[in-house]
């Protein structure tokens, strides 16, 4: 939630101090915007795990595919030297 819902649903009691409303609506919903908080915070730290997760998984793909490719070109040049040393001898 952008801003600070909590302080948004708080009301001031006589002594001018914010407080949580003690009414059940209002505390319904103070408890409401801290659980929505929570699950907020949550779905921010897997969204970012899944970011880091996905970065990961094409580096893999990167990495693996890199990989093949020197090995096709490491056998171009051993087929190649092989050509080459059987026709010297």
């Amino acid at each position: 939630m952008s801003g600070n819902t909590k302080e948004k649903i708080a009301v001031r009691n006589n002594a001018g101090k914010k407080t949580p409303a003690a009414t059940a609506p209002m505390a319904n919903a103070y408890a409401n915007a801290t659980v929505l908080e929570k699950i907020e915070n949550l779905a921010a730290t897997f969204r970012g795990r899944y970011v880091a997760t996905e970065l990961s998984a094409k580096l893999d793909r990167y990495v693996a595919t890199e990989h093949i490719h020197g090995l096709v070109e490491l056998g171009r040049y051993v087929a190649t030297e092989h050509v080459h040393s059987s026709v010297g001898t």
